[in-house]
């Protein structure tokens, strides 16, 4: 009870009560401010806050696409894993990957989706079976390694998934 008999000494002093509101303003404003971080249109439902897609791709080593693009997404879970996936005209996919410093030649032709339960439950990435995707896998950097799907649209347009692990 000392502290509460304090506090209500304190506010029977003009200046005291003056210093207690200005306090009181400045915390709760510090809190509605947290709360007001807009969420990019462009990321997933709980990607970290905080971050647009320009930092965090950059961050990644990953050079966004420089042509229209169709339903850009991306997800920053931490600051380990970054996932992007868009469409564009093939042109401008294969720009992409070079602009990453992936080679011409994948890794695979594959039949299966490449990404695990976890894609296909938390951003929808259900990739047809057999999907012939064409697989890449390798490091863009000395510490940022990528897994990549790209398939093929039937209008001329591709599909990048891309999931980026930074293990530095």
């Amino acid at each position: 009870m000392p502290c509460a008999r304090y506090i209500v000494q304190l506010s029977r002093h003009p200046r005291a009560r003056r210093v207690m509101s200005l306090t009181v303003l400045g915390l709760m404003s510090v809190v509605l401010m947290a709360g007001c971080v807009e969420q990019d249109p462009r990321s997933y439902p709980d990607s970290m806050v905080g971050r647009n897609l320009e930092r965090a791709a950059g961050e990644f080593h990953v050079t966004l696409p420089a042509c229209r693009t169709k339903d850009l997404r991306y997800f920053l879970a931490d600051d380990t894993v970054f996932y992007l996936t868009f469409a564009a005209p093939e042109g401008c996919v294969r720009s992409f990957l070079e602009d990453i410093n992936v080679p011409e030649n994948p890794n695979s032709i594959v039949a299966t989706d490449p990404f695990g339960q976890y894609e296909a439950r938390k951003f929808g990435w259900h990739l047809s079976e057999p999907c012939r995707c064409t697989y890449y896998g390798q490091f863009i950097s000395a510490s940022v390694s990528v897994d990549i799907a790209l398939v093929q649209g039937g209008s001329g347009d591709a599909s990048i998934f891309l999931r980026a692990i930074d293990v530095g």
